[in-house]
């Protein structure tokens, strides 16, 4: 028993020590800045293994540091957009309960010799990247109103550079083909655009968190975490039925209320939905693969190819994710594979 603890401690004191080795080289170096992103590693397992006090120490100690060698502005990145939402993933993930039908929660452990086992639902991974994107949005309205700096606007002029190199550069036919493709009015879109980065980036650090933290995490520890695999991502709830009936309701106070961009909000929101269809879309496809030898009598290729090349690669994953969604193929897949042992035994 002491030995455990005593092996966990060293194990937390050690990420402890790459959480602020990675900041430091990240704040006195430009070309070190993508360590940043590597401190999400050590600081989710803080937050998943450790305790409350060490953790919330942890993040307060890897906070000074940057703020000591890399200044106010890098603190607040560093820690607003990748050591608090890590932070916070990490806690979610180990203090995550299941709601019984009486609406009493529960957890549930296993024991299997000294390890103990425990397992972390695909919410705690939208629920991170939930974490990470409000932590970027806020970096963003603080350095806006307190700082007096706007990346919006200047992700504006970057845009604006790129633009008038295509209008030098290209011919008048060219130009005006690309025009009408609707590319530029979409580049124009400076703060769609930085949300779409915000959103892929948050979605991108969530992955992350829950499919290489966990893992590594297990080899570490005695307490082993268990997740779904990517091959079996499945959005929880109803998201089609949310993203039809939000879209109406919006619509709906954008008559009402004409004065209120509602339009903006509505494609916002379509984009989010669409990035999480698309993860989904992805699974199925890695799934298919994956399991192609058992299920390809089951598969109608023929829909799949139509969705996914005639609408485009990633308009057509998303959708087919979407249908995934409602139809659920891969239990539709499973249930008629005849290799299955209860379709054996039948």
């Amino acid at each position: 028993m002491v030995n455990d603890i005593n092996k966990r401690t060293i194990v937390n004191l050690s990420m402890l020590a790459l959480c602020l080795l990675f900041t430091f080289l990240a704040s006195i170096d430009s070309s070190l800045a993508f360590l940043s992103i590597v401190t999400v590693i050590p600081m989710v397992i803080i937050g998943m293994e450790a305790n409350l006090v060490f953790s919330l120490s942890a993040g307060l100690l890897s906070t000074a540091l940057a703020f000591g060698v890399g200044g106010l502005q890098f603190a607040m990145a560093s820690g607003l957009m990748y050591i608090l939402p890590s932070l916070l993933s990490g806690i979610f993930i180990a203090n995550e309960s299941l709601v019984s039908i009486d609406g009493s929660r529960f957890k549930i452990r296993l024991q299997k010799g000294d390890d103990t086992y425990k397992f972390a639902s695909f919410k705690t991974f939208l629920v991170s990247v939930v974490f990470f994107a409000v932590g970027m949005l806020a970096y963003t309205v603080i350095l806006k109103y307190y700082r007096g700096i706007d990346l919006v606007k200047d992700l504006q002029a970057d845009i604006n550079i790129v633009l008038d190199l295509y209008k030098k550069n290209l011919t008048t036919e060219e130009y005006n083909t690309i025009k009408n493709a609707g590319f530029v009015d979409f580049m124009s879109a400076s703060s769609s655009i930085y949300l779409l980065i915000t959103y892929i980036k948050s979605i991108i650090l969530a992955l992350i968190a829950y499919y290489l933290c966990l893992p590594i995490s297990r080899l570490l520890y005695k307490e082993k975490i268990n997740h779904i695999k990517f091959d079996n991502i499945f959005l929880p709830g109803r998201p089609v039925l949310v993203l039809f009936v939000t879209i109406v309701s919006l619509y709906i106070i954008g008559l009402a209320l004409p004065s209120i961009d509602v339009m903006s909000v509505i494609n916002n929101f379509i984009l989010i939905m669409n990035l999480l269809f698309f993860l989904e879309g992805l699974s199925l496809i890695v799934f298919l693969i994956k399991n192609w030898r058992h299920i390809k009598k089951e598969v109608n290729m023929l829909l799949v190819f139509v969705i996914v090349i005639f609408m485009g690669i990633l308009p057509g994953i998303s959708i087919l994710g979407m249908l995934d969604n409602m139809l659920n193929y891969r239990q539709r897949w499973y249930s008629n594979w005849e290799g299955r042992g209860d379709n054996n035994e039948q």
